[in-house]
């Protein structure tokens, strides 16, 4: 018996089944999800695509109109990023920092604060002459 006859006897079986049940045993195999009235296909844990995905921070803060990042390494130095959306205009602040130590204490010690607004497709930076 060859696969395609015997994956159609597969489907014949099984076509009777509820959406609910069907959308359980393909979560259940780890290969396809079933998201937002569509299949997907899922990355396996063991694929190093996966861990890279791992590696990408997740929003510190979420609002309607601002979302802020901290990105940070093994040495404690880092960025927080930091856009606001508002109407048409998408601004970002990215200050560098350093954690430090005084004492018992840690603070960040902010080693640059740049804004840049994004305008006409091109990102400006705006000077603060204060």
């Amino acid at each position: 018996m060859d696969t395609i006859n015997m994956d159609i006897k597969l489907i014949d079986k099984f076509k009777n089944l509820h959406d609910e049940i069907v959308h359980i045993i393909i979560n259940y195999t780890g290969v396809i999800t079933y998201r937002n009235g569509k299949f997907m296909n899922r990355i396996k844990k063991d694929d190093s695509r996966f861990i890279l995905l791992q590696k990408i921070p997740i929003p510190i803060f979420i609002g309607k109109k601002e979302i802020l990042l901290q990105l940070i390494n093994n040495r404690m130095t880092g960025y927080f990023i930091k856009y606001i959306i508002e109407n048409s205009f998408i601004t970002v602040n990215v200050r560098f920092f350093h954690i430090e130590k005084d004492g018992f204490e840690k603070y960040f010690d902010i080693k640059s604060n740049d804004t840049y607004l994004f305008d006409n497709n091109n990102w400006i930076k705006l000077v603060n002459y204060l």
